[in-house]
Formats: structure tokens, sequence, C-alpha cells
């Protein structure tokens, strides 16, 4: 927690504009407009020396507060030893992604190391660390996945197109991550979607020619690694438990590894942020994601690894936290109020990041399973 400032005689922080769309991958380099009440940091260069992560973090650090922000994300990729150095030290250390998963020519690590003005428990971890401290068993054939994506027949399609009569149904997908219908519609009318940087998968109910379930892929390059973060898994009220999900993000994953992967531009880090509340990384785990350092390995039962701690807001119909505004000193209530306005900060939730290892694109994204998951899109 980096909660040290004297904020007595703080002024007070203009309101700060959101953008007009959401994200979640974000940009290079710094920016203190992030959603949430945020501070993010993409470092655009590769970090070998731990004297120069010290210096860009402790800096991005003091300039987060002095923007009122309650919480900062400084992302980077780093080499072994500055990845071992961050480890061993107090810098509070959230993720660490290891690029050999999708090139065994490097050891250099993405890493996220953020803090948060409020001390962050994980009241989830036992739950979520039980269900991965056991190497994953299931079978995951072409097969079985070919037929998560097909599931319903003739009840159900994919679609990577939304149209402007899917406006009021993705609205109601997606406000729980915080989109309004306004944004929606400026997503679908100008196609921010493509072959480059972004991406969108749904499943259509074809009796009512409702979108029930969905998802989306953003992309960032970040010092010679293709981030791609899969995100926005949403399935209806009424639809869960059928696979929905799961077949969203399946195709979206191929979506993504036919214009990456089979077009020579090289293995992107796909990647996801998984709600611990709502088990969203069950999901991640069917589709053959990992939680790399997590699992299959013993022993963490006290340690939580991998998580982002209250990154962002979701409502997800599951319990609030116990985050308080109102707890905070009198000098921090005015000093942080702008990154509290707005921001439903009892439904900060916590998450669990993987990644998609070329292990199982080799195995479960063949191309030709990838040509046979797209065959099934309208």
């Amino acid at each position: 927690m980096y909660f040290y400032m004297n904020f007595e005689n703080g002024s007070t922080i203009g309101h700060i504009a959101e953008r007009t769309l959401p994200t979640s991958v974000g940009f290079g380099g710094k920016d203190f407009e992030r959603s949430f009440g945020r501070a993010y940091f993409n470092v655009e260069e590769r970090m070998s020396d731990p004297v120069v992560f010290e210096q860009e973090y402790n800096a991005f650090a003091e300039e987060s507060l002095e923007h009122g922000r309650r919480r900062h994300v400084f992302r980077a990729r780093v080499s072994e030893e500055v990845g071992a150095f961050v480890e061993q030290s107090t810098y509070p250390l959230e993720v660490a992604l290891p690029l050999h998963a999708i090139d065994e020519t490097t050891s250099d690590h993405i890493i996220v190391v953020a803090d948060d003005i409020e001390q962050i428990s994980v009241p989830e971890w036992n739950a979520v660390y039980q269900y991965w401290r056991s190497p994953f068993t299931h079978d995951m054939s072409l097969d079985r996945m070919t037929r998560a994506v097909d599931h319903g027949g003739t009840q159900f399609h994919l679609t990577n197109q939304p149209n402007e009569q899917d406006i009021e149904s993705l609205t109601k997908l997606w406000f729980a991550f915080g989109w309004t219908r306004p944004q929606i519609s400026e997503y679908i009318q100008n196609r921010v979607f493509d072959a480059n940087t972004a991406w969108f998968s749904g499943v259509r109910d074809k009796t009512t020619n409702q979108l029930v379930a969905a998802s989306c892929g953003e992309q960032l390059n970040l010092s010679g690694v293709s981030i791609v973060e899969s995100t926005e898994w949403a399935t209806a009220a009424g639809y869960e438990g059928h696979g929905l999900c799961q077949a969203s993000v399946t195709g979206l994953i191929a979506q993504i590894l036919h214009d990456t992967e089979y077009r020579g531009r090289g293995t992107p880090l796909i990647m996801g942020e998984f709600n611990m509340a709502s088990r969203a990384d069950m999901v991640a785990r069917s589709v053959g994601m990992t939680v790399p350092y997590v699992e299959g390995v013993r022993g963490l039962e006290t340690t939580p690894r991998q998580v982002m701690r209250h990154n962002v807001s979701v409502f997800d119909r599951h319990q609030r936290n116990n985050r308080s505004y109102s707890s905070l000193p009198a000098s921090a209530q005015v000093w942080f109020r702008d990154a509290y306005r707005g921001v439903p900060y009892t439904y900060l939730r916590n998450f669990i990041v993987g990644m998609l290892p070329k292990s199982r694109i080799d195995t479960l994204y063949t191309k030709k399973a990838v040509e046979n998951i797209l065959s099934l899109y309208q």
C-alpha cells in the first residue's frame, strides 16, 4: 500500500474525463486518466537494469499520487535479472507472465507491479487456488473444443460482426463492465474491431436473434510482444450453464490466432484478467488457458499470486466488497475524491491473471482446428 503522503494541504484534483470507449489493455506510455480512478504505465522499452526499473517505477508511483489516483499499475517487459530483483524485493509485484511460454528463446517476463491506497485482501483465494493447485487433466481434444463452440446445434450460432440491432442486447451484456448504450453504439457503428488490433466474438440465439454471450480482444505491442487481452466475457441472464461463454471465448481465440499465428505475425501473448468473484477463471481453464506459477503448484494456501487487486468494478450480482470511502482519513478523502467519484468501489473486484501457452496452441488451436472453429461463424 502506498498511502503515506501528507494530504492536509493538498489541493483538490479536477475531474478527469474518461475516454469515449472503455479499454482494457490500454495504450503505450503513461495514462493518468484510466477508468476506476487508476493510473497506468505500459512501459514501451524492455527493462534490463534493476536500477532503471527502480527509478521508473518510483517516479510513476509518485506521479500517480500527485494526480490523486487511488491505484497505479506499472506493466513492462523485463529481463530475467529485473524479474528476479522485483520478486525478491518489497515492490508490490502482482503478476508475472513468462514469455518462454510463447517463445522458448527468451527468459523475459511481462510483469505488473501495482498498488492501491487501501490494503486489499483476497477472500476468494482459497476457492480459486484449490481449483488450480492440481494440473489440468480434462480431455481437451479438437473434437471437444469444436463441440463447445457448436453447443446448442440449431438454437445458437457464432457471430463476429455485431450490428445496430445488437445495441440493446450488447449493452445489457456489457453493462456489468461499465459500458453505456452510447459507447456500445459507437463500438458497433465504427467497427473498432479488425484483424490487426481488436476482435469480437458473440453467440446469437436464433429464436430471438439476440446476442446472449459475448467477448472481445484488444491488442497492444509492448517492447516486441504482441499482448492481446481477452476480455468482457459475459452471458445473458437465463443462459448461464450452457457453455455459451466458453463458445464465445474459444471462437475469439481462434480469430486472434488466425490473424496472428497463422498469418506469420508471430505468437501473441493471449491473456486475461479473470474475475475471482464470478469464477471466470473456470471458463479460462476450459478454453486452454493457464495461470503460470499457480496451476499445479503446491504450498500457496496463504500466498495469493497472479492477482490484480481491486482493479476494476464489475456488476456481477455477487457479494459486494467491504471497501468504504468514508473509512479514509479526511485529508485523503479530499485528495482522492475524484478517483472515487462515479466509481462503484464496493464492486471493485480481484482478478487472477492467466495466459494461453504455445503448448496448448499447438495441441488445441492448430491451423486446422482454427479453420473448423471459424467455419461455425455466420
